[in-house]
């Protein structure tokens, strides 16, 4: 789609979908307030469910925004906007709090500030990069280039539900929070596609869709959060593992 369309960029506009960009604003900056009210290296719940908030109202905008015909230049920007909040700096204020907060010490006060730092980075660079293929964009494509900082929220907060729930002993804790925000963040930057699951489903067998939805709320129902632990991990990881088998069995039929 082409965001910018001649003089309807911005007669398009409707303020309904930027009320629910708002709520992912909103729910953004509740969380980074709730996660400087936890310590002892543990997060608030709420500061995890707000960021899962903010998913479901970011999907919601989109939504309103076709449905009323309302995609416009105020409400790209505003989108891009309340994403910074709520899956740039809301994830980047957990991961300083999981890392700092769990050494217990002031060793190594780099490290947390340098994973939080980076991964916010590649935050804006990727929602920067989005930003301006969006305005040059002249067909619907599929796909996304490099892991939508959504999804690498997502990384984020399992990892906020997961390791605590190995127990208070585990010492890898630190590394595992560190490595998971580099790598959230690279894949944020990287140019592996991502299949846009809106459009993907848009271009199946309308039994496809509800099925993967039943799945969905069935896996939520039967698992609660664990559902969505495993739902982040198979989307943000299932790309770069696919497109690592294909490069390897391209270069095996090369040397055939």
């Amino acid at each position: 789609m082409n965001i910018l369309s001649g003089d309807d960029t911005e007669t398009n506009f409707n303020p309904v979908p930027s009320l629910f960009t708002l709520c992912n604003a909103l729910c953004g900056i509740t969380s980074i307030i709730f996660t400087f009210r936890a310590g002892d290296g543990l997060i608030h719940p709420l500061s995890i469910w707000l960021i899962f908030g903010a998913m479901l109202f970011d999907v919601l905008d989109g939504m309103a925004a076709r449905l009323l015909n309302a995609q416009s230049l105020h409400g790209m920007n505003l989108d891009s906007l309340a994403d910074v909040i709520s899956f740039g700096a809301a994830p980047a204020v957990m991961i300083y709090g999981l890392i700092a907060n769990g050494f217990r010490t002031d060793a190594f006060p780099g490290l947390a500030w340098f994973a939080a730092s980076f991964y916010l980075v590649c935050a804006l660079w990727r929602l920067a990069h989005y930003n301006s293929i969006a305005l040059q964009e002249t067909g619907d494509h599929g796909d996304f280039i490099g892991l939508p900082t959504p999804g690498a929220a997502a990384l984020i907060c399992s990892m906020a539900i997961l390791v605590p729930a190995l127990g208070p002993g585990f010492k890898l804790a630190t590394p595992l929070y560190t490595s998971y925000a580099v790598v959230s963040a690279v894949l944020m930057v990287g140019a592996v596609p991502y299949t846009h699951v809106r459009r993907c489903l848009s271009h199946s067998r309308k039994w496809v869709a509800p099925m993967i939805l039943l799945m969905l709320i069935g896996s939520i129902l039967l698992f609660k959060v664990w559902a969505l632990v495993g739902w982040a991990h198979f989307y943000a990881f299932s790309a770069p593992l696919m497109a690592l088998e294909a490069r390897v069995m391209q270069r095996r039929h090369a040397n055939i």
